[in-house]
């Protein structure tokens, strides 16, 4: 597993977010806007690393498929070797 840019920035909303939250309910200091705004800035670096992920995904899926249909192909020829040997 590699640690990124995003998975960083994270866990710094994350931190900053949960002692926020901590703050609001036990000091009552700072206001619900910025919890919010730290929560919402957490929640869009997770959705903005999960698309990079599905886009890796779906690459990779798309480049099995293409090697799939090589190997079918290849036993497609091979098949028509072994029909051409037999006679068939």
């Amino acid at each position: 597993m590699r640690i990124n840019f995003r998975n960083v920035l994270a866990w710094i909303f994350l931190l900053i977010a949960v002692v926020l939250v901590l703050w609001l309910i036990f000091g009552d200091s700072p206001t619900e806007l910025a919890v919010f705004s730290v929560v919402a800035g957490f929640v869009l670096v997770k959705m903005w690393d999960m698309s990079e992920r599905q886009i890796e995904l779906e690459m990779r899926a798309k480049n099995g498929f293409n090697n799939m249909g090589e190997d079918m192909s290849l036993v497609k020829r091979d098949m028509g070797l072994i029909k051409k040997r037999l006679g068939v």
